[in-house]
């Protein structure tokens, strides 16, 4: 379950360990036992990495690992790099392990970390995991507004939608000013949780295996962050003033000045490169029901991969 709190782990012969989760060391007693693995269930699998699904039981607060595996690839010149800047340009599976902590440690909610680790080959070639824990009872919010009828009738009423798109942009804020930055802020990756009928939701964010760290082009955060989530939800979910929202309540105002207005312009073109770009790969992978739902739906990966869109 997502959580706020800070995680202790400790790095033992190139694998990061949380010791709230013993259960790891008996499913995966040694790195290469991680890529060997075969009984969980597979949840993606594209180009370079797979996710699996292993149920588990036992003294965890979990019940159910997600295990990301980063097949062998080049590293190049960061293999040099991370001989003096280890943690800058670790690789992939240790990058998102250190993300996660990086947002506990703000106090952002976001999925447990559990392990990590790297090996590499021939010194220029490397290979790596991540594994995280369950993200119940959270559930993202596109699987809640494609699938659950129940929560698309609580978003009809216009101060329930107002109270999840403010705590969005309020974690959101919270985030840039943290320094923090999810690259694919989309309607995916946001966790929702309701603990009473009538409370605002807990926000949470997964998948951070792309987030930016640093202290420039901050300007440019909340018009990618906005632009993203606008075009990961359904079309006729935002009127065009609840767009205009979004942004005051990432600023917790009431009116649109000059600035804003101008950020409001750069948002609406970013969402047209997106659309550019999610067409060409549409049209490209129109037989795949990879990209392709059955009713027609744009899915997740899609979404993904065109917010990469004018990067």
């Amino acid at each position: 379950m997502p959580e706020t709190s800070f995680i202790q782990y400790s790095d033992w012969k190139n694998l990061l360990l949380n010791p709230d989760y013993p259960e790891f060391i008996r499913i995966f007693p040694s790195f290469a036992s991680v890529f060997h693995y075969e009984k969980g269930k597979t949840v993606k699998k594209i180009k370079g990495r797979d996710v699996l699904r292993i149920p588990v039981s036992g003294k965890n607060p979990a019940s159910a690992f997600y295990v990301k595996r980063h097949f062998l690839s080049f590293a190049g010149l960061r293999r040099l790099m991370r001989l003096f800047f280890p943690r800058r340009f670790s690789s992939e599976g240790r990058k998102e392990f250190y993300h996660i902590c990086a947002f506990r440690k703000q106090g952002l909610a976001t999925v447990d970390a559990v392990a990590a680790g790297e090996r590499h080959r021939w010194f220029f070639w490397e290979e790596s995991f991540v594994i995280t824990a369950d993200f119940h009872p959270f559930e993202s919010l596109e699987n809640l507004l494609l699938h659950h009828a129940g929560f698309r009738k609580r978003m009809e009423d216009p101060e329930e939608k107002k109270k999840l798109l403010r705590e969005i942009m309020k974690y959101a804020r919270k985030m840039h000013d943290a320094g923090l930055n999810h690259s694919d802020f989309n309607a995916d990756h946001i966790l929702i949780r309701y603990d009473q009928e009538n409370s605002a939701p807990e926000i949470a964010l997964y998948d951070l295996q792309r987030v930016r760290q640093n202290t420039y082009f901050r300007f440019r955060w909340i018009v990618k962050s906005i632009a993203e989530l606008t075009f990961s939800l359904p079309h006729d979910f935002l009127r065009e003033k609840e767009r205009t929202e979004l942004l005051l309540y990432y600023k917790g105002k009431e009116k649109t000045g000059v600035r804003d207005k101008i950020q409001l312009f750069w948002i609406r073109k970013k969402m047209e490169r997106i659309q550019k770009h999610t067409e060409k790969i549409m049209k490209r992978h129109s037989q795949n029901k990879d990209i392709l739902g059955d009713d027609g739906e744009k899915i997740s990966r899609t979404l993904r991969a065109a917010g990469n869109a004018g990067k």
